[in-house]
């Protein structure tokens, strides 16, 4: 599988972690991961597969991007993530709610409904690919951050809504698609 490089969220990790008050074997039990992995992350000598992002970020309460060094630009407030799906001409809006909202939604899903949910995710997301591309040559620093924020959730919540449906050959497609997006989605590609 295709690793992330570390690039700072290991200290983003380690601020989120101390600004909880919990200590690196908290994190661990949290994660589900052993005390030197967390470790290793902090200090940057181990690089980060989407689902050790995915864990990290759960266990501390925020979103994957929320992982990522502090500095990164901060949306305009009059940009809005619905204007970009009815742009695309999409009716869906699983790119824009709320992280809680899917997670509700996802835990009372069966595999039949999580099957469906995948399936509205890609297709959303597929929905805004030419605008996700024009926007990366042509939108506003504000407009490309808010794309790649929104291409960030569709990956994620296509990897969850693949594992819920226990769709072995779907979960395998979204693993090996979503490093090479992320780091395509972060380069404006």
């Amino acid at each position: 599988m295709d690793q992330i490089g570390d690039g700072g969220i290991g200290r983003e990790v380690r601020r989120l972690r101390e600004l909880r008050g919990w200590s690196q074997s908290k994190l661990a039990v949290e994660a589900e991961m052993s005390v030197s992995g967390v470790s290793m992350i902090e200090n940057g000598h181990r690089n980060l597969t989407t689902t050790t992002l995915e864990k990290l970020a759960r266990s501390l309460g925020v979103e994957v991007r929320d992982l990522f060094p502090l500095g990164q630009p901060q949306l305009p407030e009059s940009l809005a993530a619905d204007d970009v799906l009815e742009q695309a001409g999409v009716e869906t809006r699983w790119g824009v709610i709320s992280d809680k909202e899917w997670d509700g939604i996802l835990e009372r899903a069966d595999a039949a409904e999580a099957m469906r949910l995948y399936e509205e995710v890609e297709a959303e997301r597929i929905a805004t690919l030419d605008l996700r591309h024009r926007i990366g040559r042509e939108g506003t620093r504000g407009e490309r951050v808010l794309v790649a924020r929104m291409w960030e959730k569709y990956l994620v919540r296509g990897l969850r809504a693949a594992h819920a449906a226990k769709n072995e050959l779907v979960l395998e497609e979204a693993i090996e698609g979503a490093p090479r997006e992320l780091v395509g989605g972060a380069a404006g590609g």
